[in-house]
């Protein structure tokens, strides 16, 4: 700020205008210092009641702590019970499956085998009635 002063080859104008620019963050400064150190206070109180359990609070986060680590454990069961249940309903689904194609494929053997006896049947009839046909034709 002196030198600025000292110089006389500045413009008056110019100097008041580098001086308040000087001023202006030097009050920067030391508002960011304050609030710097404002925080450090504020970590240096938190950290104090988080590890001596000094503050009234101390009971409360830990009884919180506790509540949260037991919720925690009640959703991990309910998670690992979830997902047995769908592994369960996976593999019913696959042995459903199992079982449907086992089907098709009986009712596919059983429709080829009903249709291969018809067929035959109807073979069957048709020399049975050709027999009954020429049978009264050949009597001795």
């Amino acid at each position: 700020m002196e030198a600025i002063q000292a110089d006389d080859s500045l413009i008056k104008q110019e100097k008041e205008k580098l001086l308040r620019e000087v001023r202006e963050k030097h009050d920067l400064l030391e508002k960011e210092r304050e609030e710097q150190a404002r925080v450090a206070a504020e970590i240096a109180k938190i950290q104090s009641r988080l590890i001596v359990g000094q503050d009234d609070d101390s009971g409360k986060l830990e009884t919180r702590t506790r509540e949260q680590l037991a919720q925690l454990e009640h959703k991990r069961k309910e998670l690992a019970e979830q997902k047995r249940r769908e592994r369960e309903i996976v593999e019913a689904l696959e042995r459903q499956e199992e079982d449907t194609v086992d089907l098709r494929q009986t009712f596919s053997d059983l429709r080829t085998e009903t249709e291969a006896k018809t067929k035959k049947l109807k073979k069957l009839m048709i020399k049975l009635r050709q027999v009954c046909f020429w049978t009264p034709f050949f009597e001795f």
